[in-house]
């Protein structure tokens, strides 16, 4: 699929390029786009939550982190145009989950990860996989920035996951920070944020052994649901308290 250029001029972008000055403006994103370079997997869990997710489940260890969820699964043609999506025109409603989604693996890739894999994963059968790494967006003469080896990839459902659905897989490489994780038995930081900040989610999302929704938030020192058949609460909270 391809779309025009949000730069004007009518130029149409071919899916596996992007023009030099697009892809530079989309490395540049990585940078300053988030205050806080680990949120990009808050990102991702909105993302999910508007594609449609009835639950969603992240994990991980040392060096691996997983988002998975249960619910519509992306489009395949979405899988190698999320970079594209950052350099286009404002996105209608059904399509505001790929912004996110884009957000959110271009600033895991400003981390400088092994690799991002983003996958398709029906109810049964093969999954789609695309994988995108930090050099992805390097300048290939004037046609443009090729995002080389980007290609979608049929292989077995990842396990531990929901399915059908979605989900996205970051790999760091290997580093002191890794291995201090490792003998410590730690996680990657993304993990007790997401714990921190999903407390309130509108779906179930597990997360470091534990389901956080927002039925049942254990910051709420009070809770007052709004009449007249409107959907939401006014609560008293505890900032303090932690989750889990």
């Amino acid at each position: 699929m391809s779309r025009r250029s949000a730069s004007g001029g009518g130029k149409r972008i071919g899916a596996g390029r992007l023009r030099v000055d697009a892809g530079r403006a989309v490395a540049k994103l990585r940078e300053y786009q988030l205050p806080d370079p680990t949120a990009w997997v808050l990102e991702v869990v909105r993302a999910a939550v508007a594609k449609g997710a009835k639950r969603v489940r992240v994990f991980g260890d040392a060096d691996d982190l997983w988002i998975g969820w249960e619910g519509p699964p992306p489009e395949e043609a979405h899988l190698k145009e999320l970079l594209h999506e950052l350099v286009s025109p404002a996105p209608e409603e059904a399509r505001r989950w790929l912004r996110l989604m884009a957000i959110g693996v271009n600033t895991a890739l400003g981390l400088a990860p092994r690799f991002v894999d983003v996958y398709r994963v029906p109810a049964e059968g093969l999954a789609t996989r695309v994988r995108y790494t930090p050099e992805l967006l390097e300048p290939k003469g004037d046609e443009g920035v090729a995002l080389r080896g980007l290609a979608t990839e049929s292989v077995p459902a990842p396990t531990d996951l929901p399915a059908p659905g979605g989900a996205v897989h970051v790999r760091r490489k290997p580093s002191f920070d890794v291995v201090r994780r490792f003998l410590a038995a730690d996680w990657l930081p993304e993990l007790p944020l997401v714990r921190a900040a999903c407390d309130d989610c509108r779906v179930p999302v597990e997360v470091l052994g534990d389901t956080l929704e927002r039925a049942r938030s254990r910051r709420d020192l009070i809770r007052v649901q709004l009449g007249l058949g409107l959907d939401g609460f006014v609560a008293i909270t505890d900032p303090r308290a932690t989750p889990g």
